[in-house]
Protein backbone atom coordinates (compact mmCIF):
# COMPACT_ATOMS: atom_id res chain seq x y z
CA UNK A 1 0.00 0.00 0.00
CA UNK A 2 1.18 3.18 -0.89
CA UNK A 3 1.58 5.91 2.05
CA UNK A 4 0.76 9.51 0.66
CA UNK A 5 1.65 12.20 3.01
CA UNK A 6 -0.46 15.58 3.30
CA UNK A 7 0.75 18.66 3.29
CA UNK A 8 -0.81 21.69 4.55
CA UNK A 9 -0.07 24.97 5.17
CA UNK A 10 -0.99 25.89 9.53
CA UNK A 11 1.44 29.13 10.42
CA UNK A 12 -0.52 28.66 14.00
CA UNK A 13 -3.75 29.28 12.73
CA UNK A 14 -6.53 26.91 13.90
CA UNK A 15 -8.52 28.28 11.08
CA UNK A 16 -6.22 26.24 8.79
CA UNK A 17 -7.27 23.28 10.43
CA UNK A 18 -10.49 23.06 9.80
CA UNK A 19 -9.47 23.61 6.09
CA UNK A 20 -6.98 20.84 6.12
CA UNK A 21 -9.44 18.56 7.65
CA UNK A 22 -12.12 19.13 4.94
CA UNK A 23 -9.14 18.29 2.54
CA UNK A 24 -8.03 15.13 4.32
CA UNK A 25 -11.32 13.96 3.68
CA UNK A 26 -10.96 14.37 0.21
CA UNK A 27 -7.75 12.88 -0.19
CA UNK A 28 -8.59 9.89 2.46
CA UNK A 29 -11.44 8.83 -0.22
CA UNK A 30 -9.24 9.33 -3.11
CA UNK A 31 -6.04 7.35 -2.13
CA UNK A 32 -9.04 5.01 -0.79
CA UNK A 33 -10.33 4.89 -4.43
CA UNK A 34 -6.46 4.25 -5.21
CA UNK A 35 -5.24 1.50 -2.62
CA UNK A 36 -3.10 4.28 -0.93
CA UNK A 37 -3.27 5.82 3.28
CA UNK A 38 -3.03 9.49 3.76
CA UNK A 39 -0.99 10.37 6.79
CA UNK A 40 -1.80 13.82 8.10
CA UNK A 41 -0.27 13.25 11.48
CA UNK A 42 0.23 17.22 11.89
CA UNK A 43 -3.31 18.15 12.33
CA UNK A 44 -3.76 16.50 15.60
CA UNK A 45 -0.51 17.80 16.70
CA UNK A 46 -1.56 21.27 15.94
CA UNK A 47 -4.70 20.65 17.49
CA UNK A 48 -3.21 19.56 20.75
CA UNK A 49 0.59 21.32 21.16
CA UNK A 50 -1.07 25.31 21.20
CA UNK A 51 1.84 26.49 23.25
CA UNK A 52 4.90 25.33 21.22
CA UNK A 53 8.14 27.12 21.35
CA UNK A 54 9.99 27.94 18.55
CA UNK A 55 12.63 25.12 19.20
CA UNK A 56 9.21 22.87 19.40
CA UNK A 57 7.81 24.54 15.76
CA UNK A 58 11.33 23.53 14.27
CA UNK A 59 11.49 19.43 16.06
CA UNK A 60 8.46 19.14 14.49
CA UNK A 61 8.85 19.83 10.84
CA UNK A 62 11.74 18.02 10.66
CA UNK A 63 10.21 15.14 11.67
CA UNK A 64 7.79 16.62 8.66
CA UNK A 65 10.40 16.57 6.59
CA UNK A 66 11.31 13.01 7.73
CA UNK A 67 7.94 11.70 7.00
CA UNK A 68 7.77 13.32 3.81
CA UNK A 69 11.00 11.42 2.78
CA UNK A 70 9.73 8.27 3.88
CA UNK A 71 5.85 8.33 2.53
CA UNK A 72 5.56 7.37 -1.29
CA UNK A 73 3.98 10.61 -2.19
CA UNK A 74 3.37 13.79 -1.20
CA UNK A 75 0.52 15.83 -1.92
CA UNK A 76 0.59 19.54 -1.46
CA UNK A 77 -3.02 21.22 -0.87
CA UNK A 78 -4.37 24.02 0.79
CA UNK A 79 -4.55 27.85 -0.02
CA UNK A 80 -0.74 28.18 -0.65
CA UNK A 81 2.12 26.43 -0.15
CA UNK A 82 3.97 27.92 3.12
CA UNK A 83 7.66 27.52 3.91
CA UNK A 84 6.99 24.10 6.34
CA UNK A 85 5.55 23.10 2.62
CA UNK A 86 8.16 23.87 0.70
CA UNK A 87 10.56 21.79 3.42
CA UNK A 88 8.68 18.81 2.51
CA UNK A 89 8.33 19.15 -0.67
CA UNK A 90 12.39 19.46 -0.92
CA UNK A 91 12.76 16.69 1.15
CA UNK A 92 10.17 14.10 -0.74
CA UNK A 93 11.90 15.23 -3.59
CA UNK A 94 15.60 14.77 -2.69
CA UNK A 95 14.66 11.37 -1.26
CA UNK A 96 12.81 10.52 -4.81
CA UNK A 97 9.77 10.83 -4.17
CA UNK A 98 6.85 11.90 -5.97
CA UNK A 99 5.36 15.40 -5.28
CA UNK A 100 1.88 16.37 -6.49
CA UNK A 101 1.31 20.07 -6.03
CA UNK A 102 -2.70 20.32 -5.60
CA UNK A 103 -2.20 24.61 -4.67
CA UNK A 104 -0.97 24.90 -8.32
CA UNK A 105 1.56 27.36 -6.14
CA UNK A 106 4.53 26.02 -7.08
CA UNK A 107 6.70 27.73 -9.42
CA UNK A 108 7.74 25.40 -12.48
CA UNK A 109 11.23 26.92 -12.11
CA UNK A 110 11.33 26.65 -8.46
CA UNK A 111 10.09 23.33 -9.11
CA UNK A 112 13.06 22.35 -11.75
CA UNK A 113 15.75 24.15 -9.36
CA UNK A 114 14.75 21.47 -6.22
CA UNK A 115 14.54 18.81 -8.78
CA UNK A 116 18.48 19.35 -9.78
CA UNK A 117 19.94 19.67 -6.66
CA UNK A 118 18.70 16.43 -5.74
CA UNK A 119 21.06 14.57 -8.79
Amino acid sequence: MRLVYLGHPFGGEMSNIVSAKRLLRIAAEVAYEEGACVVAHWIPLCEVLTDCTPEMVEHQLRGDEELARRCDELWLAGPRISGGMMREAEAAWRAGREVFDLTGRIPMYLADAIRKRRL
